[in-house]
Order: structure tokens, then C-alpha cells, then sequence
């Protein structure tokens, strides 16, 4: 649970990757050189999709291992049942890393411009969506935002050790927000690659 919280905040480097992927190949002409060439744009968009599911199972197993690590170095008698009671913060972690990544995408799709689409995603991430958050008074509007839903996923694990209670669980309300968000933006992006000029 900690690790997979700490971890979500890399979610930034991979996000610039996958940004800097979709602009430079705008940039240089080498999306338009591969449409000419034969490559049809869903080619073009299950390449991309198979680049964020990479990126995120990278990570995921990175996380995995680094939590055998320091489970396995810091507790005397580590036990099966704490290892898959607890293993679905992995999976949460993938599917955060995932949409956050399909989201980059579509703004480094919608800028084209690898500065501006940095700018816009750390903004929005940073800045517009908090503020909004700050103005509603109902969690469970809040919850439905997309960058809260997608943090949502794992809560801060840290209050427990000021004796606060912590939601140590992935519920399927929060999954299922995430999956919708996710189908969403991949339909925003195949929409995009379909309907504009990606010179």
C-alpha cells in the first residue's frame, strides 16, 4: 500500500515519455510519413496504447519487486496471505498508471506542442482540478473528477501510523470510475487521430 502510493507520484516521468513520443512524431512529420507508408491510424493508435500498457506493466512489476524486497528485508516471518491480501494495490497501481498515461496521450494528441502539453497536463493535474475539487462540497462529486477518481484508486496509506483510520482496500466503485474514465479517453484519442489533420 505505501509503495504503490509513493509510486503513483513517478506517474509525472512517464507521462512526459508518452508526451514527448506523440508530439515528436508529430513534429517531425513521422506519423504522416507511416499514414502515407500503409500504416492505418488505428495501427497507429494500438501502437501507442501498446506503448502505455508497457510503460505501465514496467512499472507495475517494478513496484511488485520492490515491495517483495522490502517486505521480505523488513519483516521477520512475511506470510502468503499478507502478500495476496494485499496484492491488489499492484493492479490499482497498473490501472492508475494506465489512465493517467491514456490522458497524457490525448493532451500531447490535442496540444501537439511537447512544452504547452506538459504545461496543460501539470496544471490541470496540479492546479485546475484541486481548485474545482476546493468548490464542491460533496466528496462523492469530488470522487468523480478524473484525476481524484484515478488518485482515488490508492488512499494515502500514512495515516495509520498517527493511529487514523485508512481505506487499506481498492473498492469496485472506484475501479469501475477509473475503467469508464479510461474507455473515455481512448475514445477521445481514436476520435482525435480520426477527425484531425496530425500533420
Amino acid at each position: 500500500h505505501n509503495i504503490t502510493y509513493v509510486a503513483g507520484f513517478l506517474k509525472f516521468i512517464l507521462a512526459i515519455y508518452v508526451i514527448i513520443s506523440i508530439t515528436n512524431e508529430i513534429a517531425y512529420d513521422t506519423l504522416r510519413q507511416n499514414i502515407m507508408n500503409g500504416m492505418s491510424r488505428a495501427d497507429f493508435l494500438a501502437s501507442k496504447l501498446s506503448l502505455v500498457l508497457l510503460l505501465s506493466a514496467g512499472s507495475a512489476v517494478f513496484v511488485f519487486i520492490t515491495a517483495l524486497v522490502v517486505g521480505f528485508a523488513n519483516t521477520p516471518d512475511p506470510g502468503w496471505h499478507d502478500m495476496i491480501k494485499y496484492s491488489g494495490f499492484i493492479a490499482a497501481y497498473f490501472l492508475q498508471l494506465t489512465a493517467y498515461l491514456i490522458f497524457a496521450l490525448l493532451i500531447g494528441l490535442l496540444i501537439k506542442r511537447t512544452g504547452l502539453a506538459m504545461g496543460l497536463l501539470f496544471l490541470y493535474t496540479l492546479i485546475i482540478e484541486p481548485v474545482l475539487a476546493l468548490r464542491i462540497n460533496s466528496d462523492a462529486v469530488k470522487g468523480l473528477l478524473p484525476m481524484k477518481a484515478i488518485s482515488n484508486l490508492i488512499h494515502m496509506p500514512f495515516g495509520k501510523y498517527l493511529l487514523r483510520e485508512v481505506q487499506d482496500f481498492v473498492t469496485f466503485r472506484e475501479i469501475g470510475i477509473v475503467v469508464l474514465y479510461t474507455v473515455l479517453f481512448i475514445y477521445l484519442v481514436y476520435l482525435l487521430i480520426q477527425r484531425r489533420d496530425l500533420k
